[in-house]
C-alpha cells in the first residue's frame, strides 16, 4: 500500500522544524516559503473563487455549457472543501 504524503500543515511542521534547529535544505526553505505565501493568499483566492463561481454560473446558463459545467463543478468542490462542506 502506498504510503499517504503529508497534509500542508504536516510538511509545514516538517519544515519549521528542521529552520528551528538550523538544519533545513535550501529545498524546504523554499517549500516553506512557498506554504507561506499561499497560506497567505488564502483567503483572496477564496474571495475570487466564490466570485468565480458566479459568473462561471452565468456562463453555464447561457452557452451549452460543456467547460462551463466542468469548471464550476471543480470550483464548487473546492469552495466546499475550504468551508469544510466536504470531508
Amino acid at each position: 500500500m502506498k504510503p499517504t504524503p503529508p497534509t500542508l500543515l504536516e510538511e509545514l511542521a516538517t519544515i519549521d522544524a528542521a529552520l528551528l534547529d538550523d538544519d533545513a535544505t535550501d529545498q524546504q526553505e523554499k517549500r516553506g516559503q512557498e506554504l507561506v505565501a499561499l497560506a497567505n493568499a488564502a483567503p483572496g483566492l477564496l474571495e475570487a473563487a466564490i466570485l468565480a463561481e458566479d459568473v462561471l454560473s452565468e456562463i453555464a446558463r447561457l452557452d451549452d455549457g460543456t467547460p462551463s459545467i466542468s469548471a464550476l463543478g471543480l470550483l464548487r468542490a473546492a469552495i466546499a472543501k475550504v468551508k469544510g462542506e466536504v470531508p
